[in-house]
């Protein structure tokens, strides 16, 4: 009775805490909404779990709902591990979000749907319910489903860890590990499904490592505000500091600035709507870290400050070689690199303190 109690306030306090890191986001942080799901995810399922074990309640669903909700955990950290790396080095996340929620949607629907049909025929256990029903609950299942997962997130820290600071590093491997313990359950319950002792036992322990997680997650809240978590309290780090530990020499970087340079001013890399850190490193024959440093070391930009100053001195050259064409601002967005008008009215806004059509305008006046 006590533990069941525990266990429903740990998951009460799961579920308050998801929903605040989610509503709390601030508008370059949107990352933690990512973050608020997982852990709002995990109160859920921990709560049913509760309600399983009170006997008085007598809960007792054809399919339990934690079957789909653990659908939700991997993309949810993966995505919170790969759109904070992407703010922390300045990217414009192109990571999609619907794509790595679809199965999970279509797990809630299906077992929804058809968990709450009859299957009391001589040949359910054939019948394509019963597979659905089967396939999607099968743990191993879920657990190359979350494999897949953590092999992401791993893929991830590791293209990003080079521009992180020793807290987020920390941050990110913990995340990492928690969720592989996870998959460690996982795994041993499909591995044991049989064993009814066994199944019970792994519940409890999946149970004590949720709320572990929510009361961790609890306490840094408290220590740091919720879009600090991950990172160094401490002023940022410098750009020497970021980079001496890097391989490069002075000689290669002066030679990767030159080849980055010829592939702007030359070639006109930017014009590639498309273009990317790793595309751009790709093209160069190098590794993203190493570009990712001659950009922040060498121009004293991030990768998309730096390609949007060339897009906007492109946009605003051909303002003034085609009068004729000025008046065509739509035409300008696609032809100057940049695949929407809000990315494109906001970086020329930055940089040239008024908006294109004004500066149109302003260009006329003078001819």
């Amino acid at each position: 009775m006590l533990q069941n109690i525990f266990f429903g306030g740990i998951g009460v306090v799961g579920i308050i805490l998801g929903l605040y890191i989610i509503l709390s986001y601030r508008k370059k942080e949107t990352f933690n909404i990512f973050l608020g799901v997982f852990t709002f995810t995990t109160a859920l399922i921990l709560l049913e779990l509760v309600l399983f074990w009170w006997d008085a309640i007598a809960y007792n669903p054809r399919v339990p709902f934690y079957k789909s909700l653990i659908f939700l955990w991997g993309p949810s950290l993966h995505l919170y591990l790969k759109r904070k790396a992407e703010s922390a080095s300045g990217e414009t996340s192109k990571t999609p979000v619907l794509k790595h929620y679809a199965f999970f949607v279509l797990s809630l629907v299906f077992l929804s749907i058809i968990g709450n049909i009859k299957m009391d025929s001589a040949t359910s256990e054939y019948s394509l319910s019963w597979f659905v029903i089967g396939f999607l609950t099968n743990n191993w299942v879920k657990a190359i489903y979350s494999a897949c997962y953590i092999t992401l997130m791993v893929d991830a820290y590791m293209g990003y860890r080079m521009g992180m600071d020793h807290m987020s590093k920390r941050w990110a491997q913990s995340l990492i590990a928690f969720f592989s313990l996870l998959l460690f359950i996982i795994v041993f319950r499909a591995e044991f499904n049989n064993l009814h002792t066994f199944d019970f036992l792994s519940k409890y322990l999946a149970a004590y490592c949720f709320s572990i997680f929510i009361l961790i997650l609890g306490f840094l809240n408290i220590l740091f505000p919720i879009s600090k978590l991950g990172q160094s309290p401490m002023n940022p780090i410098s750009i020497e500091e970021k980079y001496k530990n890097s391989g490069l020499t002075p000689d290669m970087l002066k030679l990767l600035k030159e080849q980055v340079t010829q592939a702007m001013e030359e070639d006109k890399l930017f014009l590639d709507h498309k273009l990317t850190l790793q595309t751009f490193a790709e093209t160069l024959n190098t590794d993203r870290y190493s570009l990712s440093q001659v950009i922040n070391q060498e121009f004293d930009k991030n990768f998309y400050e730096f390609l949007n100053d060339y897009r906007i001195n492109e946009s605003v050259k051909l303002i003034k070689d085609n009068p004729e064409r000025r008046q065509f601002v739509l035409d300008l967005i696609y032809e100057s690199g940049f695949n929407n008008k809000v990315s494109f009215y906001k970086a020329f806004k930055k940089r040239k303190h008024m908006t294109p059509a004004k500066f149109i305008k302003t260009f006329s006046a003078t001819l």
